[in-house]
């Protein structure tokens, strides 16, 4: 496992540098979501929150697991994974009015 990514600078640094791997899972688009949106809140043993976006036909169980086994090897923290139609509920609206969107 990689050296843990610190903040968010670091996060965004990995996962930029990482965009053809993580788009060949199937991903259109990235969110973050949690700590690591404000730096303040990380700890050392904060996971790293995302919320995906799949291109059509690609999501599957298998590229959901594989990404997270990609994403804790690459980050060196846990993974927590959403799909953006898992989140309907008011709790999934805050989700994503608190999320940023990553460039990958």
């Amino acid at each position: 496992m990689a050296p843990k990514v610190l903040n968010k600078a670091e996060l965004l640094y990995c996962l930029s540098q990482n965009g053809k791997t993580i788009r060949s899972f199937g991903i259109e688009r990235m969110y973050v979501f949690g700590s690591f949106v404000g730096d303040s809140k990380i700890k050392t043993n904060s996971d790293v929150d995302f919320v995906l976006e799949f291109k059509a036909g690609q999501k599957s169980f298998d590229n959901i697991v594989d990404l997270g086994d990609f994403l804790e090897q690459l980050l060196g923290r846990k993974v927590e994974l959403l799909t953006r139609e898992s989140l309907k509920s008011d709790t999934g609206k805050h989700i994503l009015a608190s999320s940023e969107e990553v460039s990958i």
